[in-house]
């Protein structure tokens, strides 16, 4: 995909945004707000990503947010009960092991998550959103069973950690381990 086939308002993810030999970039999703055509064919566009202004160009990877979604994602047509339902290809393999019912009630949560982090940036930002569980349910998860005081500190260290390789790398870790050092000194 080039920047000359954008259009203002698009959602788009930019991979590998900022790479270089010393740092492996991170992936943004933002809206397009700016596009701007040069005639030297150096084309560049503007995305605001949770109030975050970022530039690219061509040669960045870029795809439309939807054909990303639409790439990890398999249609349901065969069947009349799950027409318009889309689920993840590895989850319609165990599916077909496990039963309908099953694929049912998975298909369902899958497609609320997914519409959740595709509509909400402030509340599901991407850089907590990847894999299989969100990073604040896992982090309730853990710190349920510390004291309040020493729970505070875990799931700030769990919330840096998790979005290090997405967002500030190395200084992620660094606050990381800031919050480890406080949960430790609050123990009792």
């Amino acid at each position: 995909m080039k920047i000359r086939d954008l259009n203002l308002d698009d959602y788009v993810i930019v991979h590998d945004l900022g790479k270089s030999e010393y740092s492996e970039g991170m992936r943004v999703v933002g809206r397009v707000d700016e596009i701007i055509f040069n005639e030297d064919d150096k084309n560049e566009a503007g995305i605001d990503s949770l109030g975050n202004l970022y530039h690219f160009d061509d040669s960045n990877y870029f795809d439309l947010w939807s054909n990303y979604i639409e790439s990890k994602t398999e249609r349901l047509n065969d069947s009349p009960e799950l027409c318009g339902f889309t689920v993840d290809k590895e989850l319609l393999e165990e599916a077909k092991e496990k039963g309908i019912d099953e694929l049912r009630r998975k298909m369902l949560q899958s497609n609320d998550v997914q519409q959740r982090k595709r509509n909400d940036t402030v509340n599901h930002p991407s850089h907590y959103n990847y894999g299989e569980i969100e990073v604040i349910d896992f982090i309730e998860q853990v710190t349920q069973h510390y004291n309040a005081n020493v729970a505070y500190h875990i799931g700030n260290a769990i919330k840096y950690l998790s979005r290090s390789p997405h967002k500030n790398g190395k200084e992620d870790i660094q606050k990381a381990k800031w919050y480890i050092e406080r949960a430790y000194e609050n123990w009792d």
